[in-house]
């Protein structure tokens, strides 16, 4: 199962004013950072032979951090971005993955552009947008942060799976953390959503919904530690008064595929409260198959 990490924001009231670092990175080691003036690495994509190359990516990264005066001192202001970029592999493929990847973070992008320059803009953008947003904010200045990062978890030879992990923060008591999976078929490129079923699953009625639900509830007590339907409805924030085990929703990300199974993951909020972090379950391959289409069968191991 896919470990999620919550991250937590701390003021930094040592940071210069007005001091900006941007840096790039590769998948050796981290370069050093770039201090006042955004400089855009080189980005030459490997196209040569590009269907006989196995998928394969680069550690892309920018990061912008200065400050704002608050009514406490300097509040620190920071957007962080880092995606594995597609450089080979099936040129279909590859710009699935991009387009994943720019829809995710709403960037501009289009095919042939360097990708480390859209990212650069993309991180000046998102950090003058929140410096604009902080002093609209009714209220005392605080600090803000958005970090967003996308990784390459699983590249198998018949699927690619990604990870996008984002994490905002906006003032107040903590942030807010969203992930979400993308699994995608070598075969032709496609990115997989609820469509991997061999039937209209997220409908309560549907043949195949009931016998999902019992399994994603069996691990749901397991991750909440406890055994009984009321145990888990105690816990659960259903939007529903005197719920039942049958109004616990699917997932509204799409579920992914993982080195032990699919992985469902409900956001923050989702069903249960902060506290409880984002529930998540893995079904086993030899569980879930038999509810999978026939493309999604043949991409498990």
């Amino acid at each position: 199962m896919i470990n999620i990490f919550m991250k937590k924001f701390s003021t930094l009231t040592t940071l210069l004013l007005a001091i900006c670092m941007l840096t790039a990175c590769n998948n050796s080691k981290p370069s050093q950072p770039i201090v006042k003036e955004a400089q855009d690495s080189a980005y030459t994509p490997n196209v040569e032979n590009e269907k006989e190359e196995a998928f394969s990516t680069k550690k892309l990264c920018a990061e912008i951090a200065d400050s704002v005066k608050g009514e406490y001192g300097n509040e620190a202001i920071a957007t962080s971005v880092k995606i594995d970029w597609p450089v080979s592999g099936d040129a279909k493929l590859q710009e699935s993955v991009c387009k994943y990847i720019t829809h995710t973070l709403s960037m501009g992008y289009k095919t042939g552009d360097d990708p480390q320059k859209a990212i650069n803009a993309y991180v000046k953008a998102k950090q003058k947008e929140q410096h604009a947003n902080s002093k609209e904010f009714e209220g005392p200045i605080t600090g803000r942060d958005f970090s967003a990062e996308i990784t390459l978890t699983s590249n198998t030879p018949k699927y690619i799976t990604y990870i996008a992990n984002t994490y905002i923060f906006l003032g107040g008591a903590h942030g807010s953390t969203f992930v979400e999976g993308a699994t995608f078929s070598k075969k032709d490129g496609h990115k997989l959503s609820y469509d991997m079923f061999a039937s209209n699953i997220k409908k309560a009625n549907d043949k195949n919904h009931a016998k999902l639900m019992s399994m994603i509830v069996k691990d749901l007590k397991k991750y909440f530690e406890v055994k009984t339907d009321q145990e888990l409805l105690e816990i659960l924030l259903l939007n529903k008064e005197n719920p039942t085990i049958k109004d616990i929703p699917l997932p509204q990300m799409v579920p992914f595929f993982d080195k032990d199974g699919i992985t469902f993951i409900y956001q923050q909020y989702e069903i249960a409260p902060y506290a409880a972090g984002m529930p998540q379950v893995t079904i086993p391959f030899s569980k879930i198959k038999p509810l999978l289409n026939e493309a999604a069968q043949e991409l498990v191991p």
